[in-house]
């Protein structure tokens, strides 16, 4: 490339022998690297992160946050500043972690959850196999109470009227 660049006279031929692919549906993709393991009592859940309560609304404090995640043990992988700026060296343990926050130190690949928190999953997976819909079943946004509010709101058309007065409804 660097021939080519430097207006040397480098020919460059490119051949591609075309290749029969066939594709097997029960094949599982290879295993990520570096992929980080989420129980999955936590995964599939949004968390919401710490703030002060001077934040918008109530904010999410230390407390309020395990309450309403509820509290993890987590395995420091990497040095990294925990809850309440707390130093949190590689190797420690850190016990009723708010979810959340472990969530996020998982995420930045600075913790790992523990072996406990992992517990009964094997028992999950074979009571799926059985049939047992073991996970919550899922709720429609507009049943869920807390959008309740924002689905209730009139729509503004502003932008509609007034581009034209004839598209204004009555």
């Amino acid at each position: 490339m660097a021939t080519v660049m430097s207006g040397g006279g480098a020919t460059v031929t490119e051949t591609k022998n075309p290749r029969k692919r066939i594709v097997d549906y029960d094949k599982l993709p290879p295993a990520r690297e570096g992929a980080v393991l989420i129980p999955r009592r936590f995964s599939g859940r949004v968390y919401e992160c710490l703030a002060s309560e001077g934040m918008r609304g109530d904010g999410m404090t230390l407390t309020k946050s395990a309450e309403t995640y509820g509290v993890c043990a987590i395995r420091i992988i990497r040095n990294c500043v925990g809850v309440n700026q707390e130093y949190w060296s590689a190797g420690d343990e850190i016990e009723g972690c708010p979810v959340n926050v472990a969530i996020d130190l998982v995420n930045a690949k600075c913790a790992t959850f523990d072996r406990s928190e992992f517990q009964g999953e094997g028992e999950i997976e074979a009571l799926e196999k059985l049939g047992y819909q073991v996970s919550p079943p899922m709720q429609k946004v507009r049943d869920k109470k807390e959008f309740q509010s924002v689905i209730a709101r009139k729509r503004s058309t502003w932008v509609k009227e007034s581009l034209d007065p004839a598209l204004k409804v009555p």
